[in-house]
């Protein structure tokens, strides 16, 4: 019943587009109110125009019941063929005003945040006028699977040098930069620590799923010693901060310390075995089309930022 549904899906539906476009952005932003702010409407405006969708088509496409909401059955099906009808118009206006249009979905990997997407941001806006960004942060392997099925169009990662997670999707390597680790200035570690001197060490560092934490983790379960996380929290500075104030050992990006107004309040150490990279990676999605060279703006504008770290 479903497969015949589909099949059927739009055909022969008198739509407004918009109240697509409001059905796609509640699916994308998770709730009505999200989805209100992301298109500047009203809840109620957002709201009349999925009634009006889900009339139209004689189904209805959310279950009200769960909690965030989630697209039915047949709104799954409505989400797949609503985002090629949309791509499809925006292709079709491109090809007479030259230009890319519409929304372009970006993910970025929360170890971005320090180094602020707003410069790739306004030159995508200045190159290509016509085209809206949505940018989204996570993980690294979550922002790749949002890449895989089609929610983002692209995604910035990071990731420790040579364990790109990504094997299937066209990458553009964007460039390296050391991560080192730090301890507040009271502690007794040396220049170059053997993983065991730190079994009695609590950690300050972001939560579960980064892998920066889960390469230092397997360094120190190799040599038997457990990972104490005494602080999980997103943040650079907000980090570097409570290792400044004695709660834990840090690992950073060493732009990071090097850039911080509290680099007199702690101390730089190696840590034998682990001598790691955080590498950072641009994934495009498949079917990028005209939009592959708003792709390649922020792939160049990111990778220039990069550079000039070092």
């Amino acid at each position: 019943m479903l497969a015949e549904h589909e099949g059927r899906m739009f055909s022969g539906a008198n739509m407004d587009l918009d109240d697509l476009r409001a059905f796609l952005a509640v699916v994308e932003a998770g709730s009505v109110t999200a989805a209100a702010t992301r298109l500047h409407l009203s809840q109620p405006a957002v709201t009349r125009r999925l009634q009006r969708l889900e009339a139209e088509l004689g189904v209805e496409l959310f279950d009200r019941h769960a909690k965030p909401l989630a697209p039915t059955p047949a709104g799954r099906a409505a989400l797949e063929k609503g985002r090629q009808i949309l791509e499809s118009i925006d292709g079709l206006v491109s090809l007479w005003n030259g230009q890319p249009s519409g929304p372009f979905r970006l993910g970025a990997s929360l170890s971005f945040s320090a180094l602020a997407l707003a410069r790739p941001i306004d030159e995508l806006r200045r190159t290509f006028p016509r085209v809206m960004p949505y940018v989204t942060t996570g993980w690294s392997p979550a922002l790749t699977d949002e890449v895989r099925d089609g929610t983002l169009d692209m995604a910035f990662i990071a990731h420790l040098e040579g364990k790109r997670p990504v094997a299937d999707f066209p990458t553009v390597p964007l460039g390296t930069h050391p991560l080192v680790l730090v301890a507040p200035n009271s502690a007794r570690v040396p220049k170059v620590a053997e993983p065991r001197m730190l079994g009695d060490a609590t950690w300050v560092l972001n939560p579960e799923g980064c892998s920066f934490r889960q390469g230092l983790e397997h360094v120190l379960h190799q040599a038997g010693v457990k990972l104490r996380v005494a602080v999980a929290v997103y943040g650079w500075d907000l980090q570097l901060s409570l290792v400044a104030r004695g709660l834990g050992f840090g690992l950073f990006p060493a732009w990071v310390v090097r850039r911080s107004r509290l680099r007199a309040k702690i101390r730089v150490f190696r840590l034998h075995g682990f001598d790691a990279n955080v590498e950072f990676t641009s994934v495009h999605g498949h079917s990028l089309g005209r939009l592959e060279g708003v792709a390649k703006v922020l792939d160049q504008t990111l990778a220039d930022q990069i550079r000039a770290l070092r």
